[in-house]
């Protein structure tokens, strides 16, 4: 699991594991032991890589909990307010919903057969404020999309010219009972300048 859904381990949330699972460097940082470093596997049987070399698609997916929270579907969609060009964006999530830009295609997907979202874009756009390690980014990646993400760990590896640089990180716990990690404020014109560049 990534930090984002860690529960304290003292009270009643839950109670203290024999061993935790870190399948990042961030884990590994913010857990007690005992612990073991476990990369996060990623399914390269069901992606199909393709190579892109031009940007006609936008992709992003915002799974059940992203319009509000931590993925940056909300902010993505805010976004287009400041955007000049045309670049069609399409926003896969487990939650149908609307938005009048008719730059963005909503669609609706199921978990079971998500990553098939990595077939029709070519750059995914995911400015997450706070996430530890994610799975979207790193299957888009195996799929041979260009990431464009916030600039915080574990992805401020990435080719600078597409990561979003935050306006400022704090340390904070997203709910009640949750484990303190960093935490981007991400200025919705930076992610369009980065879709207009």
């Amino acid at each position: 699991s990534s930090p984002i859904s860690w529960r304290r381990s003292n009270g009643a949330h839950a109670p203290k594991p024999d061993l935790n699972i870190c399948p990042s460097k961030l884990d590994m940082d913010l857990m007690g032991d005992p612990k073991v470093f476990i990369p996060w596997p990623v399914a390269t049987d069901r992606l199909v890589w393709r190579q892109r070399s031009i940007v006609e698609t936008f992709v992003h997916i915002g799974s059940h909990g992203g319009m509000k929270g931590r993925k940056g579907t909300g902010l993505l969609i805010e976004a287009t307010r400041f955007m000049k060009s045309d670049a069609k964006i399409v926003i896969y999530s487990w939650q149908g919903f609307y938005c009048a830009d008719k730059r963005i295609e909503p669609r609706f997907v199921q978990f079971k057969n998500y990553w098939q979202c990595w077939k029709e874009g070519d750059v995914l756009v995911y400015p997450q404020n706070g996430n530890g390690i994610c799975l979207p980014i790193v299957e888009a990646y195996a799929s041979g999309l260009g990431v464009m993400t916030t600039e915080i760990y574990p992805f401020d590896f990435f080719p600078q010219e597409l990561l979003i640089r935050p306006t400022s990180v704090e340390t904070r716990s997203v709910a009640d009972g949750l484990v303190p990690i960093p935490m981007a404020n991400i200025d919705q014109r930076d992610i369009a300048r980065l879709i207009d560049y």
